[in-house]
């Protein structure tokens, strides 16, 4: 607190009006800046989502073709043994 502020009554208002002020500005600032964090995070989560059900249907697909490649193999050499 400076000297001027302890003297006058007026003069400490408009200093303490200025801080608020100030505090005020950084804390929306802050608010922004959360936001597009919030919403950074948002986009982050669902792409990794989509990534998730995109590899667990490759998956499936996968095993889908290594299941029908055996039964088509085992069908073949059944058919090559009894015919």
């Amino acid at each position: 607190m400076s000297e001027l502020e302890k003297e006058s009554l007026e003069a400490h208002v408009d200093m303490c009006s200025e801080r608020y002020n100030g505090l005020h500005r950084e804390l929306k600032n802050l608010s922004s800046r959360m936001d597009k964090f919030e919403r950074m995070l948002t986009e982050m989560r669902d792409m990794m989502m989509k990534m998730k059900t995109d590899r667990q249907s490759q998956l499936i697909s996968w095993g889908i073709g290594i299941i029908g490649t055996l039964v088509a193999a085992v069908g073949a050499l059944l058919f090559l043994l009894l015919g």
